[in-house]
């Protein structure tokens, strides 16, 4: 297999197993993004945002180790382009973690500020 053709089949295995990924935590992102941001067309757009962010992660991740030469590149070389790539799924998703924790944390402490509406009382 040359260079192109493992750099190829490792970026295609990457993407599908970030697609898979980023499939199963739409959901339930959206609705956190949607809670955090206060409206639903903000976090529509920081969810893409986080969704081709993390997919040019997983992408440009495996560049920093490109088989070299015109030899032919092995399992081993996909393979680390697969380390790299998934390194970079990861560092993506703590990223993700870490600012979600501190605007969560923040939102709650906001919310306990506030203080509780009491109902009117009866006169």
């Amino acid at each position: 297999m040359n260079p192109i053709h493992a750099y190829l089949v490792g970026t295609a295995i990457l993407v599908t197993a970030t697609l898979i990924a980023l499939a199963r935590l739409r959901g339930p992102l959206k609705e956190l993004l949607d809670e955090l941001c206060g409206a639903s067309h903000r976090g529509t757009f920081w969810l893409h945002y986080f969704q081709v962010g993390v997919v040019l992660a997983v992408v440009v991740m495996p560049m920093i180790d490109l088989p070299e030469g015109s030899e032919p590149a092995g399992f081993f070389d996909v393979l680390a382009m697969l380390r790299f790539g998934l390194v970079g799924l990861l560092a993506a998703l703590g990223g993700l973690a870490v600012v979600l924790m501190s605007f969560i944390s923040s939102h709650d402490r906001r919310a306990s500020e506030e203080p509780a509406a009491q109902p009117p009382t009866p006169q």
